[in-house]
This record gives structure tokens, C-alpha cells and sequence, in this order.
């Protein structure tokens, strides 16, 4: 309903709404101490480009029903032109003006397909999942690109000596404040409200 996740971080459970969160701290080469993981694309079965979907609410006297549809031609266009739909139903949104909100961001979150591994020093041990920070990798051309932290791991690691030593395992996904962005004006599209039928309702007597 709020386009948020959860997670279980330090014996809590952590809620987190659908909106931007500023960095938390910034990190670059000296701060890792292992080796690292790159995907730079999503798999073709998790990728689309548009968002269909359920919801229920006053306007629909609390029955099913489908809220406007969200696309992006610029990502139609990067696939080659191919519509790829995605389903959801938002049992728990009351309003086609947020559901297609919520379908955005979902959208919009999809398209930031880099996912990272990486291995820090305990100078990172304050960081948890669900911060964002930004990372600096000169071979990646990234200077300051923010990650969500979408795991957080404690690991003992092994130093060319033998030795043992601890350090933070992370993955990283992708993020930027512009999923958020929403225009109501050009962005919304407003629901037919021309009655389907003029019967009275049955449950009102």
C-alpha cells in the first residue's frame, strides 16, 4: 500500500515507505577488502516495461477493478520496441491515484537493473539494509553512484598470511531518487467516473 519493504536487521524488524532516502555514507576502493560481483542487467523474465492491475476502493463499492495502466515508451523503446506486462493487484490501495503511483515506482525501480556484491572494512559496520549509500569505483565509472543496501552480512575473512579477520558483506542494488518522481498533472490518469449502471445499490435499503 505504500510501496515500502521490510527487513530484520539487528533482532528488528525495519519498515521502509516507497520513498527516496538520502545516503548514509559514501564508500570507494579503500574501503573494500575483497573481491567483488557485478550484474548489470536483469534477467529477460524479471524485466517489463508496463504495469496492469486490481484495486478496490469507495469509487468501486469495494469490488475489483483495473486501475489506469502505466508504460514508459522510453523503456518500450529500449526493448526493442516489445510491450512486457506486469500484474499486480493492490488489495490494500483504495485509489486508482496511488495505485498507479505505486505501479510507477515498482516500474521505475525495475529499470535500475545493476546489482552489485561487495566486501567492506569494519569502517561500513554502522551501515544497515534498507540505507542507501554511494559508491565510488573508477573501473565502473561510478563516482558517487547511490545503492540501496538490500542485504547486510557479518563474515569472517582470510588475509594472505592465513589469518582471519572480519568484514561486511553487502549486496547493492541500484537506486536513484527520480523513481520517485510524480507529476499528477501528466502523470496521472484519471478514472472514468460515468456510472457502469444507474440500479440502485442491493445492499441499501
Amino acid at each position: 500500500a505504500m510501496s515500502g519493504h521490510i527487513a530484520f536487521s539487528g533482532g528488528k524488524w525495519k519498515i521502509f515507505a516507497g520513498a527516496y532516502r538520502t545516503p548514509v555514507a559514501s564508500f570507494d576502493d579503500d574501503d573494500q577488502c575483497g573481491p567483488s560481483k557485478t550484474q548489470a542487467k536483469r534477467a529477460r523474465r524479471d524485466l517489463f516495461n508496463g504495469i496492469k492491475g486490481k484495486y478496490r476502493g469507495p469509487s468501486t463499492f469495494y469490488q475489483n477493478a483495473d486501475f489506469p495502466a502505466v508504460q514508459v515508451d522510453e523503456f518500450v523503446t529500449i526493448d526493442n520496441g516489445e510491450e512486457i506486462w506486469q500484474e499486480i493487484e493492490l488489495p490494500f490501495t483504495d485509489n486508482a491515484a496511488a495505485c498507479q503511483r505505486i505501479a510507477m515506482i515498482d516500474l521505475r525501480r525495475n529499470r535500475q537493473q545493476i546489482v552489485t556484491e561487495r566486501i567492506f572494512k569494519l569502517s561500513a559496520l554502522y551501515t544497515s539494509v534498507g540505507d542507501t549509500i554511494e559508491l565510488t569505483d573508477a573501473r565502473k565509472g561510478w563516482v558517487n553512484k547511490v545503492f540501496e543496501i538490500t542485504r547486510w552480512e557479518l563474515i569472517n575473512q582470510q588475509d594472505a598470511d592465513g589469518g582471519s579477520y572480519l568484514a561486511i558483506r553487502m549486496m547493492l542494488a541500484e537506486h536513484s531518487s527520480s523513481v520517485f518522481d510524480w507529476d499528477p498533472d501528466n502523470d496521472e490518469v484519471a478514472v472514468d467516473d460515468e456510472p457502469d449502471t444507474n440500479l440502485p445499490r442491493p445492499w441499501v435499503v
